[in-house]
């Protein structure tokens, strides 16, 4: 039996010195109100022990306390816990005694959580006649309905199931065409035309975006480990398996045609009011991402805000505030991050990405976001700063990065941010990175990496001696005198069991300005001598 609470009725004038008394003693319960007892209703929800009649409580103020009984099942009722109370507060065998009647206020059973739609329908389908019958024996399944917590996502217009019970049993249990009716209700519940199954994504993505460092950035091995092998288990999101709808062909032409891209189906989420727009046949989402997302809009980074601050010098926050910034992000996906920095106040985002559905779930956002038409730049295409929109997005490899934004440095404000967006390591990327920002002006790369949790300072360490040394192999002036640090390590999201996807933020800061004439300290004088 649970614990129930120990309220104290009360003569009027006895109140405020049993209160006080309560609260000297840490005793009186401060998040219920003292109340009056004026009639037998206020005494609902309150037992009172042998003896003690409703009647004679009327006129009695209930004050509330911490003190707490589980009697068992032999006890008389209140006998003990009178006498438990009355000891607690020291006045067993005071006068007023006898006028104080403690009494039992029972824990009130929790209030049924309100069915999920989603288990309303499932629950309904399940138990109509031609399901039903085919259930033999059906006590298993409707446990396991009973007991799930029915989660589920809306990426309008599709509804995505979790791959978790039930949906798995469910989907074992009941041929296509039975399905088949349980997905019309869902449809016509929820305002959806598509149904989909969420699934687990493989730990190393064989995406082609991500190419071998050893053959594009070749960088001093002994003395900075490659990334870590992480553990073979991840949670994170990956293409969902379509249940209800078309979706498109599993396998599309290389690369998708026109007709492909225009016939294919194309959801949408929005997060931190910012639209995003994919075809989940081809191209994943993760909500995950939201965190980090939220935290580019509110970066602050003085150097390019305002004059002075904690980074960057004065000179160079003066100059960026007038030229604003422009952002790259070399693993744009469908503008997870991109969009982040639009919104965030860039003047010019450059995307590169290959994988051609992303690059039309770019187009398709920008649009939907209202920042007019994306500039899609195909490999070998021009974007020299012509006509270029708020986003411009190569469809090409990133290694191609560098040489792009070196041509366009008179056309776009300095680049001051850097997204290496890419797990389970954007490592490949650095060393471009690195040649992408700014050569006055320096900026920030913004690292995301899955790092085991014991690993992450070490390794946030590691990633600031590379970058030091590929800022060392450019050609910036006095390029030894730069600074380059770890500022900050978000921590995303866990993405496998003791493995955290983090996104480490590398300030890279010339030299400080030397001060104007003005301000330089006068040579000593001598006194003259008289």
């Amino acid at each position: 039996m649970a614990d129930s609470s120990i309220v104290l009725l009360v003569p009027t004038h006895l109140t405020k010195s049993l209160k006080d008394s309560l609260e000297r003693r840490g005793k009186l319960d401060k998040s219920t109100k003292i109340r009056p007892v004026t009639s037998e209703e206020d005494l609902q929800g309150i037992e009172l022990g042998y003896g003690d009649r409703k009647k004679s409580c009327i006129g009695k103020v209930i004050i509330p306390t911490t003190m707490t009984w589980a009697p068992d099942s032999s006890d008389p009722l209140l006998a003990s816990a009178k006498i438990f109370a009355l000891l607690q507060i020291d006045v067993m065998h005071a006068p007023e005694a006898a006028n104080i009647t403690p009494a039992l206020r029972r824990a009130s059973p929790p209030a049924p959580a309100p069915k999920s739609p989603l288990a309303q329908v499932t629950l309904e389908w399940l138990s109509g006649p031609p399901v039903s019958r085919s259930l033999r024996p059906p006590t298993q399944l409707s446990l396991l309905c009973a007991t799930t917590s029915w989660g589920y996502t809306i990426h309008a217009p599709m509804l995505l199931l979790p791959h978790s019970p039930p949906w798995p049993t469910l989907l074992a249990t009941f041929p296509p065409p039975q399905l088949s009716t349980l997905y019309l209700r869902l449809c016509t519940t929820f305002r959806v035309t598509h149904i989909a199954l969420s699934g687990p994504i493989p730990l190393h993505s064989t995406s082609p975006r991500r190419r071998n460092p050893t053959t594009h950035h070749p960088c001093p091995q002994k003395q900075h480990p490659p990334p870590r092998p992480q553990p073979p288990t991840s949670s994170a999101p990956h293409l969902p398996h379509p249940l209800h709808g078309a979706f498109g062909p599993s396998s599309p032409h290389p690369p998708p045609t026109r007709h492909d891209l225009s016939s294919a189906f194309w959801c949408r989420a929005q997060q931190n009011g910012i639209h995003q727009v994919w075809a989940p046949r081809y191209t994943m989402f993760s909500r995950g991402n939201i965190r980090e997302k939220a935290r580019i809009l509110a970066l602050r980074f003085p150097a390019h805000e305002a004059a002075g601050g904690e980074v960057g010098n004065v000179g160079v926050a003066e100059a960026a505030a007038e030229r604003g910034w422009s952002a790259v992000d070399l693993y744009a996906g469908i503008g997870y991050f991109a969009f982040s920095y639009v919104r965030r106040g860039a003047a010019v985002v450059l995307c590169w990405e290959i994988n051609p559905w992303s690059v039309e779930g770019l187009r398709r956002g920008c649009r939907a976001n209202g920042w007019g038409e994306a500039t899609v730049v195909e490999r070998g295409g021009g974007g020299d700063g012509a006509g270029m929109g708020k986003l411009v997005v190569y469809a090409e490899d990133n290694r191609f990065a560098a040489e792009r934004v070196e041509k366009l440095r008179a056309a776009i404000p300095p680049v001051r941010h850097v997204n290496c967006g890419f797990l389970p390591t954007s490592y490949p990327s650095w060393r471009i990175a690195v040649r992408v920002l700014d050569p006055s002006d320096g900026g920030w790369i913004h690292v995301h990496e899955n790092i085991a949790v014991t690993d992450i300072a070490k390794r946030a360490e590691e990633m600031v001696d590379l970058i030091a040394s590929y800022v060392a192999e450019t050609p910036r002036s006095s390029a030894e005198q730069w600074t380059v640090s770890c500022q900050h390590i978000e921590r995303v999201k866990s993405y496998a069991p003791g493995v955290l996807h983090c996104v480490v933020d590398i300030s890279i800061m010339p030299p400080p300005l030397p001060p104007p004439p003005s301000q330089a300290t006068p040579p000593a004088t001598s006194s003259p001598q008289r």
